[in-house]
């Protein structure tokens, strides 16, 4: 029986994996950054979204929001540390990629957050139902931090996906082929024109 639910787990997390990679793909392609860059901008964004639906579920209820603060400010902290830690395992997974090898440092890294990924999406989705069934006119802060845990576990995943190192972003590519065309035609362009004989 267990073997039905990790097979279908493993299928899910495969297909997920897809849709990361190319989307991380994508954004080195298009930005010329890391992954690390792309999950740190959504640890950015997550607990924005998660600290004003905490805060905003005290809107009626004062007694709350110095527990919203405290768990306010303990999100921002986690996300700073995770930050850091993606910044490292950046480092790491460069190097690595230049000598040829797998890091053990990031290869276990990437087993814990195949873990804490999915524990946060399963947040979001208790935050989710939890805002539906609120009666009041606050069932957008649920909304908010299942929002937020979404996001928070985007980063999870986008740090499991395959490595590409820095580059030229599109735009600079473009750019540069642009000059290059311009170049190229600008002794026609400028050429003066042949004075009638006459």
């Amino acid at each position: 029986m267990s073997n039905i639910f990790s097979n279908a787990y493993e299928k899910l997390d495969d297909s997920i994996m897809k849709c990361v990679n190319a989307s991380v793909r994508a954004y080195n392609w298009t930005t010329g950054k890391t992954k690390a860059d792309l999950a740190n901008k959504l640890l950015t964004i997550a607990p924005i979204a998660e600290s004003t639906g905490f805060i905003g579920m005290s809107y009626n209820h004062l007694s709350l929001l110095p527990g919203s603060i405290f768990i306010s400010g303990a999100l921002v902290f986690l996300s700073h540390i995770t930050q850091e830690r993606n910044k490292k395992t950046d480092m790491l997974e460069q190097r690595a990629l230049e000598d040829g090898c797998l890091d053990f440092r990031v290869e276990s890294r990437k087993e814990a957050d195949g873990k804490i990924g999915p524990l946060c999406a399963i947040s979001a989705g208790f935050q989710g139902t939890f805002a539906i069934t609120r009666q009041d006119y606050l069932e957008f802060t649920g909304y908010l931090i299942a929002g937020g845990n979404l996001i928070r576990s985007a980063s999870f995943y986008v740090m499991r996906a395959d490595y590409f190192p820095p580059r030229k972003s599109a735009v600079k590519k473009g750019l540069e082929k642009l000059a290059e065309i311009i170049e190229e035609y600008k002794p026609l362009i400028f050429q003066p024109a042949p004075v009638p004989a006459g």
